[in-house]
């Protein structure tokens, strides 16, 4: 049987600063991350256009020469094509911090949802999750960590899914291109 002491030696042994992260702590971590990058990306989208329509404002108001022209083009075409890269990149983005959040609605326990979406969806932080949820640091520590194994079993499911609908389409695939062979 386990005492008091033990039991202190053993949570911190298990929380100390050499384990690894839980990989969902890492996971959700990153939506931090993600919108930080999708306002980044935004900003570069929005100098694009503008560079975009400096060059064909110019394309349209001046007489060009034929090399001139095809380089001006040909400069116009890139920027419409890295708009079109950029677009898809906020768009993979935005999917992604959205899986986390349907993973984390999917999860049981309100209690538990509700402490991982203020932590990692409204970035509260500890001292500010312990008012909010009322309960001291030592409850929410457990509760975070309940969270966490509660969104990995989700995470799992999710993941079986995901390799049994890759493996449907897979076989889909086979067989409509053995029917084309």
């Amino acid at each position: 049987m386990m005492t008091e002491t033990d039991t202190r030696r053993h949570v911190h042994e298990t929380h100390s600063p050499h384990s690894p992260p839980h990989p969902m702590k890492i996971y959700l971590r990153q939506v931090c991350q993600l919108r930080r990058e999708i306002d980044e990306t935004r900003e570069l989208l929005c100098r694009l256009r503008a560079q975009s329509e400096m060059a064909t404002s110019r394309i349209s108001a001046v007489r060009l020469t034929r090399r001139t022209r095809d380089g001006t083009a040909n400069a116009a075409l890139r920027i419409v094509e890295c708009q079109e890269r950029l677009v898809r990149q906020i768009s993979h983005m935005e999917e992604a911090i959205s899986m986390r959040m349907v993973m984390i609605a999917q999860m049981p326990d309100a209690r538990e949802r509700r402490v991982l979406e203020l932590k990692y969806l409204h970035g509260l932080d500890e001292s500010q999750l312990c008012e909010k949820l009322c309960v001291g640091r030592t409850q929410l520590w457990r509760l975070h960590g309940k969270a966490l194994e509660s969104l990995k079993k989700v995470f799992d499911s999710f993941q079986n899914r995901l390799i049994r609908i890759d493996n449907t389409y897979q076989l889909c695939y086979t067989k409509i291109v053995r029917r084309d062979d």
